[in-house]
């Protein structure tokens, strides 16, 4: 089990390391939204982008996208609907598509922006 546990470390800290090397801007804003089964496409959703608008709130996403050896980014947006908790209304460039778990997805990108969206409904 100890050996699993220090795999995924190392694979986390090589990912990690590699997004810093792609781009340094992601590794400050952006948060893991999640990925595609083939692992061609993985999203990023940029934090300060957040911007509420009742009980959805909209977030720019980054997707990085890997076809034959070669990367491109690419971008959309998605909303999140806070009192329904899940993600809605998704640009998906891929139909098998699937959320990484709640932990690697970004449950402080959902925390932040319904925190946001409270906090803007209250003012």
């Amino acid at each position: 089990m100890k050996t699993i546990n220090i795999v995924r470390s190392i694979l986390s800290f090589l990912s990690f390391s590699l997004l810093i090397e792609i781009s340094p801007v992601l590794a400050e804003n952006y948060q893991l939204v999640g990925y595609s089964d083939d692992g061609q496409y993985t999203a990023y959703v940029d934090i300060d982008s957040i911007v509420d608008s009742g009980n959805t709130t909209k977030a720019f996403i980054l997707w990085k996208v890997v076809e034959e050896n070669e990367e491109r980014e690419e971008s959309s947006f998605m909303e999140f609907n806070c009192s329904e908790n899940q993600w809605r209304s998704i640009d998906i460039p891929n139909s098998q598509w699937q959320f990484a778990s709640p932990e690697s997805m970004g449950r402080m990108v959902q925390e932040t922006a319904c925190s946001y969206s409270d906090n803007y409904s209250s003012n």
